[in-house]
């Protein structure tokens, strides 16, 4: 099998990945706010220890899953980014400015969730810890050396993003030469 034949199957392998990731997503953040009470106190003690999920009603419930959906929607964005750029490979096409735009993209949103990560939780410890007694309400702001090493990945393929940028402009100069 050549090397394009292997980049070809590997790219509509991670393009698959990609869009069953992209539904998965939202489907599982859905089950975690629906079961709450079960599945989530792992989750809600990540935001805020004096959260009571007892005291939680439907409204807040819903609220809460839709601002855990706003980090989770900008992965989603940097996921189809990704998907798009497996395509190109897929369909044996390694190299173009497109490529870059894609990784640039991806890298991007990658960033950008963290943030939205970080502003979520914030605003979920407030959610949360609403209906508890006065001095037992918090307002938390956690950033993790997840978050951290998620900046740091994200920058790292802006930078390849940029060269492959250079490149692709390179390689069309040189094919202009002949």
């Amino acid at each position: 099998m050549s090397n394009l034949n292997r980049i070809r199957r590997a790219g509509r392998v991670m393009s698959g990945l990609c869009l069953t990731i992209i539904f998965v997503l939202p489907l599982g953040l859905a089950l975690i706010w629906v079961n709450l009470d079960s599945l989530g106190p792992e989750f809600i003690a990540q935001v805020s220890h004096a959260a009571r999920i007892d005291t939680l009603g439907v409204g807040t419930l819903i609220l809460g899953f839709a601002i855990s959906m706003i980090p989770v929607s900008m992965l989603i964005y940097g996921l189809v980014q990704l998907r798009r750029l497996f395509c190109l490979y897929g369909a044996g096409q390694i190299f173009s400015n497109l490529h870059a735009v894609y990784l640039r993209r991806f890298a991007l949103a990658s960033i950008l969730s963290v943030f939205l990560q970080i502003l979520s939780g914030s605003l979920l410890s407030v959610l949360l810890t609403f209906q508890n007694p006065p001095g037992t309400r918090q307002l938390t702001v956690s950033i993790t050396s997840d978050h951290l090493g998620t900046v740091f990945l994200g920058s790292v393929l802006l930078v390849i993003a940029w060269i492959m940028v250079e490149g692709s402009k390179m390689a069309e100069d040189n094919a202009q030469i002949v």
